[in-house]
C-alpha cells in the first residue's frame, strides 16, 4: 500500500525489510524492497537484494524482469540486455518481461529487439484494460504502427507514451496530417 497507493517510499522501504524479518526467505519481500531501492536511486543496493530474491527463487520469471529494469538504471546497460535475455529465455511470453526488456531496448536504441519485445509471437496478456484515447492509437498511424501501440495498450496503458515516443524517433512512417 505505501509503495503503490501512498507513494511514501521510505514508509514502503520499512515494510519490506520488516517482511523480510519475520522471514528471509521470502523471495517476494526482497523483490518489494528491491523495487523501493530502485526507485530510490539506490540501484547497487537494490541490485543486492534482487539477486538475494533471485537466489531464493532462481526460476522467478518477474525478479529476473525487475533485474534487468535495476540494471539498466545502474548503468550497467550489456548486463540489463543479458538479464533480459536469460528472463525471456526462460518463458518468451512473460509480459511484464516482455513490456521491462522492449523499454529498455528502446532508450539503448535497440529498434530491431524493441520491436521484437513489444509484439513477441504469442504474447496474449491475461491483463486487459480499456484504451484511453491517444494520438498514438489514431487512425491517422499506419496500420503497422497502430497495431504494435494497440497490443502495448492491452498490456499496460502506462507503456504508451513510451511505445509512442519509440515510434516518433523510429523510421517508421509517421502519422498523415488531417
Amino acid at each position: 500500500m505505501k509503495f503503490w497507493f501512498d507513494w511514501d517510499f521510505k514508509a514502503a522501504e520499512a515494510a519490506a525489510r520488516r517482511a523480510i524479518q519475520l522471514n528471509e526467505n521470502y523471495s517476494t519481500a526482497h523483490l518489494y524492497l528491491a523495487h523501493v531501492l530502485s526507485n530510490l536511486g539506490r540501484h547497487e543496493e537494490a541490485l543486492a537484494v534482487i539477486q538475494q530474491a533471485l537466489v531464493l527463487d532462481p526460476f522467478s520469471l518477474i525478479a529476473g524482469a525487475m533485474r534487468g529494469q535495476f540494471l539498466y538504471h545502474a548503468g550497467r546497460h550489456a548486463e540489463s540486455v543479458e538479464q533480459f535475455h536469460v528472463t525471456l529465455g526462460m518463458e518468451p511470453r512473460f509480459w511484464v518481461g516482455q513490456i521491462c526488456a522492449a523499454k529498455v531496448y528502446a532508450k539503448l536504441q535497440m529498434r530491431s529487439e524493441a520491436l521484437h519485445a513489444w509484439i513477441r509471437p504469442g504474447n496474449t496478456p491475461q491483463v486487459t484494460r480499456k484504451r484511453p484515447p491517444s494520438r498514438a492509437t489514431s487512425t491517422q498511424w499506419p496500420s503497422n504502427v497502430q497495431a504494435v501501440c494497440a497490443s502495448v495498450m492491452v498490456v499496460s496503458p502506462m507503456c504508451l507514451s513510451d511505445a509512442a515516443e519509440w515510434f516518433a524517433a523510429s523510421s517508421l512512417p509517421k502519422p498523415q496530417a488531417s
